[in-house]
């Protein structure tokens, strides 16, 4: 482009016959570009604040509903020990059969609140989201008697029978989390019990090897659940309207927490009835397998058990647990039940009392040890000659039946001391001392451990007790956790520092929150008994590591 011009061309004139010579082609559109400033940086930090703030003020919260759960289930079952220690005190006491209904009635009374305690405070955690899942290695059979040991006293109260039948194929160890499945176990058959009125109490235990899946169903003849009901039973706080149900009480909040615990689990919890008839709840849980099948005991391997008896309970009870041990169950009549004794066709025989007492005054002294007394429940009438024998109460679990069962195989002739006999005279030697603040815990305490045939001493924190160990080989300390100068925890640390003489220490504790157990292992104690305190399981539990200890 040519074009002319007297003078100098400025600035102006050149960029202009530039732009006229370049392309017309569209420009790209401008690109938006974010300039930071003091005031947006100045709001990310306020944002920023304000969020570590909202979840500064979210942990606190659940760190104060979490310690308000924990002291409510302190502050109720400290006075709830001293309330059903003391009734179990009584009842130990000569009592007229009006004064043992009644401590009945109380004791009956005081287990159902502290149910219903437990109930609400499971319910809240589990809305709060402070269950988690911790898989273990679990004795099946153990937990499966253990759960169902602790419903057979309401069960006989009603005059139910309870079975349990565990399939050959339940291995002897899984991989569940122990505490949530007796807890699932523990609401339903405090369930079925409750709302059964007449009948029976049936759990059964199975396992699909394919699916590795445990499935446990408890089955019971109550009154039923109409099926247009039958959804609402998970449901928190319902109460089904047929006057059967309302009758019986509750909550509403039993098969609620176990079908939230299932599902965290990773199971399942379904339920099947028909009203007037009763109702089955099945639970179904993942469990790999860690051992299949216990090692064979060479004192009960092969040898031939004779039972004679119901067919029922034959079924049922003795012939699968002898056949899980690998004995030979042999079902005999009740003429041919001494007689077969007698000639050794059968190691021993497991009987019950109606079936064969008659007999017993012609059965040779050293051949009745190996007559094994077959009670339908713990309070049942014994004929005074079969007093005196080894027994099974029913439902018999395969630890009690494993246990009498290598008593009475003992050579012929060998009068070995009883394990209750033995408790008797180990305790003569041992010494307990309870760690408790609260005056009157502490004296039921002292009295439960008396009771059980241990020397005994008291004294009331973490301190005393810490100078009470250092001064004295004590042989076991019972440790309550929460306390005044020094609490359990900071004591059993201490005494694990710098006592030389270490006893067993067993805590004590009015929380029942899942890791509770975990907090008592890590302060160094060896173990720890719910509030309030279960006389047998109190002594069971001593035992317990007195062996591990070899004493």
């Amino acid at each position: 482009m040519s074009r002319s011009h007297d003078g100098p061309i400025s600035t102006r004139e050149r960029l202009s016959d530039t732009l006229t010579d370049l392309p017309t082609a569209p420009l790209p559109p401008p690109k938006r570009v974010r300039v930071s400033t003091l005031q947006d940086a100045e709001t990310r930090r306020l944002r920023e604040q304000e969020w570590v703030a909202a979840v500064e003020r979210a942990e606190a919260s659940a760190r104060a509903r979490s310690s308000f759960l924990a002291t409510m289930s302190h502050e109720i079952r400290t006075p709830m020990m001293g309330l059903i220690g003391t009734l179990e005190l009584v009842r130990g006491t000569t009592l007229n059969p009006e004064q043992q209904s009644l401590i009945d009635t109380a004791t009956n009374s005081a287990e159902g609140l502290l149910g219903f305690l437990d109930h609400v405070l499971d319910f809240a955690r589990l809305e709060m989201e402070q269950v988690t899942r911790r898989d273990l290695r679990v004795r099946v059979h153990d937990t499966l008697d253990e759960v169902v040991a602790a419903s057979v006293p309401h069960a006989v109260h009603k005059g139910l029978s309870v079975w349990m039948t565990v399939d050959p194929g339940v291995p002897a160890e899984v991989e569940v989390d122990p505490l949530h499945l007796r807890q699932i176990l523990g609401n339903l058959l405090s369930n079925a019990i409750k709302f059964t009125d007449h009948g029976e109490i049936v759990i059964r235990a199975r396992y699909d090897a394919t699916q590795q899946r445990l499935e446990v169903e408890v089955t019971d003849t109550g009154c039923g659940i109409p099926h247009e009901q039958q959804e609402r039973v998970f449901s928190p706080f319902v109460r089904l309207d047929a006057s059967a149900t309302r009758r019986h009480g509750g909550v509403g909040l039993g098969l609620t927490v176990a079908g939230r615990l299932a599902t965290l689990c990773g199971g399942d919890l379904l339920l099947s009835s028909e009203p007037g008839v009763g109702s089955t709840f099945t639970l179904t849980l993942p469990a790999k397998t860690t051992v299949a099948r216990p090692l064979p005991d060479s004192r009960v391997e092969g040898r031939r058990v004779g039972f004679v008896g119901r067919e029922l309970v034959y079924t049922r009870t003795i012939a699968p647990l002898l056949e899980a041990l690998g004995c030979v169950p042999v079902r005999l009549t009740h003429d041919a039940a001494v007689a077969n004794l007698v000639d050794q066709q059968v190691a021993c025989v497991f009987a019950e009392p109606a079936a064969v007492f008659a007999r017993l005054p012609s059965l040779p002294p050293d051949q009745a040890q190996h007559l094994v007394m077959v009670a339908a429940h713990e309070g049942a009438e014994l004929p005074p000659i079969a007093r005196d024998l080894a027994r099974v109460v029913l439902p018999c679990s395969r630890k009690a039946l494993y246990k009498v069962l290598v008593r009475a195989l003992r050579p012929r002739g060998d009068d070995a001391p009883t394990t209750r006999a033995l408790r008797r005279a180990r305790a003569r030697n041992l010494w307990v001392l309870v760690v408790e603040d609260n005056d009157v815990n502490r004296f039921i305490a002292q009295r439960l451990v008396e009771k059980q045939g241990y020397r005994c001493e008291a004294v009331s924190n973490g301190a005393e007790a810490v100078r009470a160990v250092a001064s004295q080989a004590y042989d076991v300390v019972l440790m309550d956790c929460q306390m005044p100068v020094m609490d359990g925890y900071d004591a059993a640390r201490q005494i694990r520092d710098e006592v030389v003489e270490q006893p067993i220490i067993i805590a004590m504790t009015a929380n029942n929150q899942a890791d509770e157990r975990t907090l008592c292992i890590r302060a160094g104690m060896d173990d720890y008994l719910p509030k309030p305190l279960d006389l047998e399981a109190m002594g069971e539990m001593i035992d317990k590591h007195l062996a591990y200890r070899g004493r």
